[in-house]
């Protein structure tokens, strides 16, 4: 994927943005990890928002959450940076709702390009925006 400008946008798997958007602004995301009857699901990679609501309606034990792990962040920026970015920003949930800034910002540490990692301070749709 190329980025423009060579600088990747970073988000995570609770932007809502539809998939089409995504592969036209070049955005990439780590997913969010669901945890749901003792399975963990990736956000968007291993659960669809369909079937996510689907389960939902069905009722039953709620599913929990977990934060991407530094790593996770850590793979991704490699990636884009073997695409030809040269800087990158990551938008992720509040910091307020998850901790998936901390793992982001242990990331930026540990790559050799300049990442800003900025507090959306929302989740949902509003991120996307």
């Amino acid at each position: 994927m190329h980025h423009p400008g060579n600088i990747a946008l970073i988000t995570d798997s609770t932007c809502d943005i539809p998939t089409p958007l995504l592969e036209r602004y070049c955005i990439r995301f780590i997913p969010l990890v669901l945890i749901w009857g003792g399975e963990p699901y990736r956000d968007r990679v291993d659960i669809q928002p369909d079937e996510f609501y689907r389960r939902l309606a069905a009722g039953g034990p709620l599913p929990t959450s977990s934060q991407p792990r530094a790593e996770d962040f850590v793979h991704l920026l490699e990636q884009v940076i073997d695409e030809g970015a040269q800087e990158a920003i990551i938008l992720p949930l509040s910091s307020q709702l998850s901790g998936t800034i901390i793992s982001a910002r242990q990331a930026a540490e540990m790559v050799d390009i300049p990442v800003h990692v900025v507090d959306s301070r929302t989740g949902g749709m509003a991120l996307g925006w």
